[in-house]
C-alpha cells in the first residue's frame, strides 16, 4: 500500500508541475491497486486525491482526466510505475537509487 501512496504523492506533484498526462495515468493506475488490494484509506491518502483530482480537473475537461485515469487502470501499476517515473523531456534523471526500488504489486 505504501507504494500506491508514494504513486499518488507523484501523481499530485507530476500535475501541478504540469505533466498532467503522466499523472493522470500514475494516479488512475493507484486508484485501480487501492480497489484491488481492498486497503482502508488513511485521511491523508483521501486529501492528496481530492488534490491530485483537482488540479488535473482544474486544468482538462471531465472526460480527459477520466480516459487518463482508465489508461493508468487499464496498464496496471506496475507498469504506470515503471513508465511514468522516468524522467521528462527535460533531460533531468533521477537519482541512482531510486530505479533500485522495487514496488510491491497489490496480489502478492
Amino acid at each position: 500500500m505504501t507504494s500506491a501512496v508514494i504513486a499518488e504523492e507523484v501523481a499530485w506533484a507530476l500535475a501541478e508541475q504540469g505533466e498532467l498526462e503522466r499523472a493522470g495515468r500514475l494516479f488512475g493506475a493507484a486508484i485501480e491497486y487501492f480497489e484491488q488490494s481492498g486497503a482502508t484509506k488513511q485521511r491523508t491518502v483521501i486529501v492528496c486525491e481530492q488534490a491530485v483530482r483537482n488540479t488535473l480537473r482544474d486544468q482538462l475537461d471531465k472526460p480527459t482526466v477520466e480516459a487518463l485515469l482508465d489508461e493508468g487502470r487499464t496498464i496496471g501499476f506496475d507498469n504506470a510505475v515503471e513508465t511514468e517515473f522516468k524522467p521528462a523531456s527535460t533531460g533531468v534523471s533521477p537519482p541512482a537509487h531510486w530505479t533500485d526500488f522495487q514496488f510491491a504489486s497489490p496480489h502478492s
